[in-house]
C-alpha cells in the first residue's frame, strides 16, 4: 500500500532519528555488558516510548524527545510519523517474510486517561486497550498471555511476579515479531562443526556455509556482509571485527554517520559466508540506559504526564526482552518492551564468523533498524 508523499517523508525522517536512538541505546547496553550477548529490538523500545511521549508534557516530553533523538530525525509530528513508518514496515512483509508490530495499553479503571492520549494510542499506535485488573497476579497473567501471542511464543513473560502493585497505574507494551527465510538458503548438508573463539574460550558450534554473490564491505580492521531475506525487503547485516581491540573500536565509534558510511560501502562481491547456527535470548531493565540518553526526567516523581492521565505519575520501570534463532532456513526474532507508569509517591573474500560479531536486522526501504545484536558467545 503506497503512502501519500508527506506521510512517506515523515516516516523516513522519523526512521533517521530512531536509527540514531537505536545505535546510542545499543552502544550503551553493549559497552561493558555483563552478559556475553546483547540482542535488542530498538523498534520495540521506540514504539513504547513514543506512545509514552504522546502523554508527556513540558520538560518530561522534551527529555523523552532527547532520548529518542527525535530532533535529529526532523519529523514534525512523531506520533503521526510512527503511524506511517510502522504501517510501511509491516506492509513490506507481503514481499516474502512475516513482520508483526503490536502495541497495547493496560490501565487502571477510573485512572482518568486523557481523551487525546487515548485517541492517539488507538489511531497512531493501533494500541489494544485493556483494563488493568486490581489483582496484580491476574493482570500479569493477562499481559504475559498477550506477549506470548504477539511474539509467536518466543517470549513467555515480560511482567515478573510481584511487579504489579497498587501504585501501578498503567503498563505500555510494544512487541515486534519477525520471521524471514533467506533469499538463498544455507544447504544443511554443508553445515559442519567448527570453532568459534569467544572470550570464555573456544566453542564448538554448527557452522553453516554458502558461496555466491553478496554485498560485502572490508577495511583494515573490519569486514561486513549483507544477507537478504526472501523478497528483498529486509536483510541481516553482520559486522566482523578483526580482534577484540577492533570489536571495541567498532562499538566505541558506532554512530549514525559511521553506520551510513558502511552501508554505502557495501559492494556486490563473490565469496563464501560461514555463519554459526545459534539461538539466544536477552533481557534487561532500560532505566539506567535511558537515563543516560537523556530521559531522566521521566523516571522521577516530578515527571509531567498531564497529557496522559489525571494526577501525578512517573515511569517506574522499562523492561525489554528479545530472542533470536538463526538457522539454515532463515531467522526468527521477537522482542517486547514494557513501560510501567506508577503513581508518584576485496574480490573473492571468505567471511568466517568464528569470533564475536555484531548483527542488525533492518527494513531496507526505510533503513529502520529493527533488531541489533552484539554476539560474543552464541
Amino acid at each position: 500500500m503506497s503512502q501519500p508523499p508527506r506521510a512517506a517523508e515523515s516516516a523516513l525522517a522519523l526512521a533517521r532519528g530512531l536509527n540514531e536512538f537505536a545505535l546510542r541505546l545499543f552502544k550503551r547496553l553493549a559497552d561493558g555488558a555483563t552478559s556475553p550477548n546483547v540482542f535488542i529490538s530498538p523498534f520495540s523500545v521506540a514504539g513504547a516510548l513514543l506512545t509514552l511521549h504522546e502523554g508527556a508534557a513540558g520538560e518530561t516530553r522534551r527529555a523523552l524527545a532527547e532520548a529518542l533523538s527525535l530532533r535529529s530525525g526532523g519529523a514534525a509530528d512523531p506520533g503521526e510519523a510512527y503511524a506511517a513508518l510502522s504501517a510501511a514496515v509491516v506492509d513490506g512483509a507481503a514481499a516474502g517474510d512475516e513482520l508483526i508490530v503490536a502495541n497495547s495499553l493496560w490501565a487502571r479503571p477510573r485512572l482518568g486517561l486523557q481523551p487525546d492520549f487515548m485517541a492517539a494510542a488507538r489511531s497512531r499506535f493501533r494500541a489494544e486497550v485493556s483494563a488493568l485488573d486490581v489483582d496484580g497476579a491476574a493482570a500479569a497473567r493477562a499481559i504475559n498471555d498477550w506477549v506470548r501471542e504477539k511474539t509467536g511464543g518466543m517470549i513467555d513473560e515480560i511482567v515478573r511476579p510481584g511487579a504489579l502493585n497498587a501504585q501501578t497505574l498503567l503498563v505500555l507494551l510494544s512487541a515486534v515479531h519477525f520471521k524471514g527465510v533467506w533469499k538463498k538458503r544455507f544447504d544443511e548438508s554443508r553445515t559442519r562443526t567448527g570453532e568459534f573463539s569467544s572470550p570464555g574460550g573456544v566453542l564448538k558450534l554448527p557452522m553453516m556455509r554458502q558461496s555466491g554473490l553478496f554485498k560485502y564491505f572490508e577495511d583494515a580492521r573490519l569486514c561486513a556482509v549483507e544477507l537478504p531475506y526472501k523478497g528483498g525487503r529486509r536483510s541481516m547485516l553482520i559486522f566482523l571485527p578483526e580482534d577484540e581491540t577492533a570489536f571495541r573500536e567498532f562499538l566505541g565509534g558506532l554512530n549514525l554517520r559511521d553506520w551510513q558510511r558502511r552501508l554505502s560501502g557495501l559492494r556486490e562481491t563473490d565469496g563464501e559466508v560461514v555463519l554459526p547456527r545459534f539461538r539466544l535470548s536477552y533481557e534487561t531493565g532500560l532505566e539506567d540506559a535511558l537515563d543516560d540518553l537523556g530521559a531522566a526526567h521521566a523516571f522521577h516523581p516530578g515527571a509531567d504526564f498531564s497529557a496522559l492521565c489525571d494526577g501525578p505519575a512517573y515511569v517506574s520501570e522499562v523492561r525489554h526482552k528479545a530472542a533470536v534463532e538463526v538457522t539454515e532456513e532463515g531467522t526468527v526474532a521477537a522482542a517486547v518492551t514494557s513501560v510501567m507508569v506508577g503513581r508518584s509517591l576485496s574480490a573473492g573474500f571468505r567471511f568466517v564468523v568464528d569470533r564475536p560479531f555484531f548483527c542488525f536486522i533492518k527494513d531496507n526501504a526505510s533503513d529502520a533498524i529493527m533488531f541489533a545484536g552484539a554476539i560474543t558467545s552464541p
